[in-house]
């Protein structure tokens, strides 16, 4: 009897039926406690046989490892992956005030802030590299024998309150493993706790028994103390000689290896080229009140501290070639020991004066690119003394006049740079941009980025020259290459200006209908018809109305432009000229 039906439903099932269920349950029961019984058994060989499968899978990995290429692997692959891995560039660290030039169509995002955050310490090199050590000994030995491992050595602390001294011993026990490599050091030491000067200085003593080999020192703290002195012949031995081994210990000053004629971890030969290797010097920090010798008075050569015979009036950094300056409460126009003439590389914010920026840039005639912040920056050194209290009694020259937009009184003080290929003012006050490029001239220049300050929205202007036209006449005079001739410089536009990119952030986009353009629509034009080769425009000019974009689109001006972003305020009928040259441009 087939019960599947009586399944399907819910009628009662009658007494036969329920019979013969009953009977099928019973054989059923049967037949699963067998199947059951056999279930334990073959279970009870996989557990038997689970071991001998693991021990064999364990025996085939260790004759699989045997055969590995990797045992095979030349020493000279296995460090260049430890190289690689450890040390590979991830990105380009930039320790600028603000983020790089705005990138795609959207220009109305500002630049990303640096930020520091209170982090951990920061060593993911070491740990990467501890790690690749723990790989088998032929791994560790690989790494302790290859010296250029060991060379660089990059470290950031942020709100950690060990002391400064207590990284000398590991330092030193790493850069010894690089033998004689010159050495690489990048430290990021933000302290929440201003240290004692027996801190810094036993730091200090650190470089100075290294100077030989460092060819890279990036020192970012927020107090410097003495550490400049360093650099300045004759000014270290003032500090140096109060350090006893009694103070600090032997093992902390005395250990690792000495340089060339020292006895005791002091040079005592007069060789004057103490940094003969350096080629990369990055100072960010300030001095902090109560560092004993380094204070927060100048150490420039005349500075507020007196002047100080230098023994060894030559070239103490005869490599040099990018430095990278953040001192906003410190002068440096006067310091004599930097090879500003040999400089390839300038990032520079310091509390110099406007005219004295110039005086350094004219010094650096083998630029090529140049970061400058004019945010700590005053118009004349009679304004910074009013406002310094540091240095309130230095002399002040009552002939110091403040710059005005009108040019300047000779040729002779023009700065030529003419390998400069890369400029950066970023912030600058708007009252400084027309006189700063009327003193210019950068026939190499391929990349423009201007900033104006936006503590004064509504600018710091002189009178004199508006900023269009200084530009157009830096331009002129820049494919000329020759400063003030006024006559060459309206000359034929048959030699486009070598710039490619230009950034120029001006004016906030608000209504701003009480200020007068800096930059006209004629300005605009006449600036276009010399940047031929010009391949990204990125504008932010909240006082213009883009009535340039026609003549642009009319007479074929920028034609290697392939990006542009611009920002001038709310203006209906600029966006509209905008998007009509975009498109115009598009289907072109």
């Amino acid at each position: 009897m087939d019960l599947v039906e009586l399944s399907q439903t819910n009628m009662p099932p009658t007494s036969e039926e329920e019979t013969i269920a009953l009977e099928r349950l019973t054989s059923l029961d049967i037949r699963l406690s067998k199947l059951d019984e056999q279930v334990s058994l073959a279970q009870q060989v996989v557990d038997e046989l689970k071991p001998q499968q693991t021990q064999l899978q364990e025996k085939r990995r260790t004759y699989v490892s045997i055969i590995s290429p990797l045992r095979r692997l030349p020493s000279e692959i296995i460090v260049e992956i430890m190289f690689f891995a450890v040390w590979s560039p991830q990105r380009k660290e930039d320790f600028m005030i603000k983020g790089g030039p705005l990138t795609g169509a959207d220009s109305t995002k500002e630049p990303k802030q640096k930020i520091i955050r209170p982090l951990e310490s920061h060593m993911l090199q070491v740990k990467q590299l501890l790690n690749f050590m723990l790989v088998s000994q032929r791994w560790r030995r690989l790494a302790h024998g290859t010296p250029r491992l060991w060379a660089h050595f990059e470290l950031s602390l942020y709100s950690d309150n060990r002391p400064l001294q207590s990284l000398v011993p590991p330092l030193q026990i790493w850069f010894d493993r690089a033998q004689e490599l010159p050495l690489s050091l990048k430290l990021v030491y933000s302290n929440a706790i201003v240290g004692s000067d027996l801190e810094t200085e036993v730091f200090a003593r650190f470089l100075e028994r290294n100077r030989r080999r460092w060819k890279e020192l990036r020192l970012h703290m927020n107090c410097l103390g003495p550490l400049l002195k360093l650099f300045q012949p004759g000014r270290m031995e003032g500090f140096l000689s109060k350090l006893s081994l009694d103070d600090v210990g032997g093992a902390l000053l005395d250990g690792g290896s000495k340089g060339e004629g020292e006895e005791g971890g002091r040079d005592k030969s007069t060789d004057p080229t103490v940094w003969a290797q350096l080629e990369t010097l990055s100072i960010f920090g300030e001095f902090c009140h109560g560092m004993g010798s380094a204070g927060n008075g100048n150490l420039d050569d005349t500075g507020s501290q007196g002047a100080v015979e230098d023994p060894w009036p030559v070239d103490v950094l005869p490599r040099l070639a990018t430095f990278d300056l953040f001192l906003p409460f410190q002068t440096v126009s006067s310091w004599s020991w930097i090879p500003w003439s040999r400089l390839t590389e300038l990032k520079l914010s310091s509390r110099d004066v406007y005219d004295d920026y110039l005086g350094i840039l004219k010094s650096c005639c083998s630029l090529k690119r140049c970061y400058i912040s004019f945010e700590h920056c005053y118009l004349s050194r009679r304004t910074a003394a009013h406002d310094d209290p540091v240095n309130d009694d230095s002399d002040v020259d009552n002939n110091d006049n403040i710059v005005t937009a009108g040019g300047h009184e000779s040729d002779d003080d023009d700065v030529h740079l003419l390998h400069l290929e890369e400029l950066i003012l970023d912030p600058i006050q708007l009252g400084y941009i027309a006189p700063f490029f009327s003193r210019l001239v950068l026939p190499s220049l391929s990349r423009l980025c201007v900033r104006q300050d936006k503590r004064y929205e509504s600018g710091i202007l002189v009178p004199g020259e508006t900023i269009g036209h200084a530009l157009i006449r830096f331009i002129q005079r820049s494919i000329n290459g020759v400063a003030g001739d006024e006559g060459s410089a309206s000359g034929s536009l048959s030699t486009p200006f070598s710039l490619r990119v230009l950034d120029m952030d001006l004016y906030e986009p608000i209504f701003l209908e009480y200020v007068s353009p800096q930059i006209s629509d004629r300005n605009y034009v006449e600036i276009f018809e010399h940047l031929g080769l010009l391949e990204e425009l990125h504008l932010k000019d909240g006082v213009t109305r883009a009535g340039f974009f026609e003549a642009v689109g009319k007479h074929g001006l920028l034609p290697s432009l392939r990006t542009i972003s611009i920002d001038v305020g709310q203006d209906e009928e600029a966006r509209r000229r905008f998007e009509g040259f975009v498109k115009a441009r598009t289907l072109a």
